[in-house]
């Protein structure tokens, strides 16, 4: 690959000769595969390495077709780059689970960041993954679907807008929009479109996104801020501009040596970068403040919100039938779908609708049309549906069969609905005789319905494999 001679110019000029020729090297190298398992849906590590400073992540030692992997299609993983995993040792060392948390993922698609999140804290805190533009909302909603949590709200919003709920977040994440020179040897298109101009243009974009955004976080709040780029005027300026903010410190965090990340500074304030020929991952940067601060709060205004609470007939009917019990609220938008958001959520949830553009609030769990619930796809994902309900279980062709949305040929007695299970392998891969060998796990993948003389398949069209499936992949 050939990459662009000022990015090169500005490389020399961080590293000493050697490192320079060994960080070119690396970006010549193929790119390692990583992934993040789901906790819920995935407990066994089967013979991937251990990311080392998240430990759902796992490197494989090839990449898959991970299209034809049902349990990709089941939220039982995510594909995400080795180097951003490094926010959950961020989240450890800022030791933020002491209290009910409410969390903004301000750029959040296509979503690895966010499902982090997610993974990290449980479903006992408010998550509000948010992407500004339309045409990467939908895959941020489909993934955080996938995982079937509880506790988070997928909007389509400005920073100018949220920056409105005054004081109203405990952690920011800004995962910026950068020149994106960290990924230059994962996506070919990212380094033809570099150019200094476009340094400069995403250097001054980001602190247009952190002035719009810093009145919502919230007295001893955390902001972090982080890129998949290396050069200063992004990464050096962003930390100079926070910390000119008054009341706003950062926060000094520690890593292993072992690690192998580079501190990088401005002033005083730390950031910390990862580069691939130090660590088994892409180019990342990241850095965190803390609002320290205790003033009084401008309240954010009440306004109508489109969602409210469901009918009593409605939950019992959806409780007791498709929902395992818990500490749920049953929601309903402006379009009657049931939505399953944690109890203690609820408020909060209730109270920052109304300035929200929201495409996913919990778990959609279906609607009710004339007192007959139909239930929707991300219910058969979520761990929140009943675990008795009648099942069909599928080996891997058939599996790949019903992702194509074909007509399913099983046997079945019982008619209605059924949850469709893959049982396989967490993560396929084409590697002989692993040690140990993985254990077949469930994956709920979808419903089907069982009328009599066949079986609907009840996935939903955006979601089919597209792809033919020309081979055998098992």
């Amino acid at each position: 690959m050939k990459f662009p001679e000022p990015f090169l110019d500005q490389m020399q000029r961080q590293f000493a000769a050697d490192e320079y020729s060994a960080f070119v090297a690396a970006l010549q190298s193929p790119p390692p595969v990583s992934i993040r398992l789901h906790p819920m849906k995935c407990t066994h590590s089967y013979f991937q390495e251990t990311v080392p400073w998240c430990p759902q992540g796992r490197y494989l030692a090839e990449r898959p077709v991970f299209t034809l992997d049902p349990a990709f299609h089941a939220g039982s993983y995510y594909v995400q780059e080795a180097s951003s995993m490094i926010l959950w040792h961020v989240l450890q060392q800022l030791n933020v689970t002491d209290r009910r948390l409410r969390v903004l993922d301000l750029c959040a698609a296509p979503g690895g960041k966010t499902t982090l999140f997610a993974d990290f804290l449980g479903e006992n805190h408010l998550i509000v993954a948010n992407e500004i533009h339309k045409s990467r909302v939908q895959i941020l909603r489909d993934n955080v679907l996938k995982t079937g949590y509880s506790n988070i709200l997928v909007s389509n919003n400005s920073p100018e807008e949220l920056g409105q709920l005054s004081s109203f977040f405990d952690v920011i994440l800004i995962d910026a929009p950068c020149s994106g020179e960290g990924m230059f040897r994962k996506d070919a298109a990212s380094c033809d479109e570099w150019s200094p101009g476009a340094v400069t243009l995403c250097a001054a974009r980001q602190k247009d996104i952190l002035k719009d955004i810093l009145p919502a976080l919230a007295p001893g709040g955390f902001l972090l801020f982080s890129t998949c780029t290396y050069n200063t005027q992004e990464n050096e300026g962003s930390m100079r501009f926070l910390s000119e903010v008054p009341n706003l410190e950062n926060k000094k965090l520690d890593f292993p040596e072992s690690f192998h990340i580079t501190k990088r500074l401005a002033g005083k304030a730390e950031g910390y970068q990862m580069y691939p020929h130090l660590v088994r991952g892409e180019g990342f940067f990241i850095s965190a403040f803390q609002k320290t601060d205790a003033e009084v709060a401008q309240r954010i205004p009440r306004k109508p919100s489109s969602l409210k609470n469901a009918e009593k007939e409605t939950v019992r009917i959806v409780s007791n039938e498709w929902c395992a019990a818990g500490p749920l609220s049953f929601i309903v938008d402006k379009a009657e779908n049931i939505h399953l958001l944690k109890e203690n959520l609820c408020d909060d949830a209730m109270q920052i609708s109304p300035f929200l553009r929201l495409l996913a609030c919990g778990v959609n769990a279906g609607t009710l049309q004339k007192n007959v619930f139909l239930p929707h796809h991300n219910l058969a994902l979520s761990h929140w549906k009943r675990h008795d309900l009648s099942v069909v279980r599928l080996d891997k062709q058939d599996a790949l069969k019903y992702l194509k949305r074909e007509a399913l040929h099983t046997e079945s007695g019982q008619k209605g609905w059924h949850i469709v299970q893959y049982e396989g392998a967490c993560v396929q891969t084409t590697i002989v005789d692993p040690t140990p060998r993985p254990a077949p796990t469930l994956h709920s993948l979808g419903w089907a319905k069982n009328v009599g003389s066949r079986f609907n398949n009840y996935l939903p069209s955006e979601w089919r494999i597209r792809m033919e499936i020309d081979r055998p992949t098992g």
